[in-house]
């Protein structure tokens, strides 16, 4: 890694705003995804610096597939780029980009299974609340080291911030949904 792409790195890992976010950065360095599935972009900033900062431990393109509501969100309550805003602004990173709109249950249950190997799921705090049936897509996603994220507003908090989710509490929450679903 040269001294500008280190001094990058320490920038988003420890100054970078929001400072939610930092925890992304310093766990993209430790377990370096290629494979990277996003619910929720909102605006893209935290999407092209993951990318590009993924890309640096990889020869290859980041394999980089986005689930937003795009046009069909309430830009009131939660601004947000349309579907061809974000796709001009993630190609530009180089990686390999796939964009689907649509709410996390019915983009997952169309594209859950070409999503297998997903070495890290970033689940944004409105994506996570919204539908949570779409937990029962997640697990086919995932492999045995894949690292699951999801945002969230601690009762308190001012912003929300990161936090990892043990696949035992991915399970739980997976099969609790597709019960209630089934029944």
């Amino acid at each position: 890694m040269s001294a500008a792409s280190g001094l990058r790195y320490l920038y988003l890992a420890y100054f970078s705003q929001p400072a939610g976010d930092r925890l992304v950065y310093r766990l993209i360095r430790r377990h370096r995804p290629r494979r990277i599935v996003e619910l929720g972009l909102g605006m893209a900033e935290r999407s092209r610096r993951t990318i590009r900062l993924a890309a640096r431990y990889h020869d290859e393109p980041i394999d980089y597939t986005g689930i937003d509501r795009f046009e069909s969100r309430s830009r009131e309550d939660h601004p947000g780029l349309s579907l061809k805003a974000a796709h001009t602004a993630l190609v530009a990173t180089e990686a390999k980009v796939r964009l689907v709109p649509g709410d996390p249950l019915s983009a997952l249950s169309r594209v859950a299974n070409g999503l297998a190997n997903t070495d890290l799921l970033l689940i944004s705090s409105l994506a996570g609340r919204t539908c949570p049936a779409a937990w029962f897509f997640v697990p086919r996603m995932l492999h045995e080291h894949s690292l699951v994220l999801i945002e969230e507003t601690l009762p308190g908090a001012t912003e929300p911030a990161w936090r990892r989710l043990p696949h035992d509490e991915l399970a739980a929450l997976a099969g609790s949904r597709s019960e209630r679903r089934a029944a």
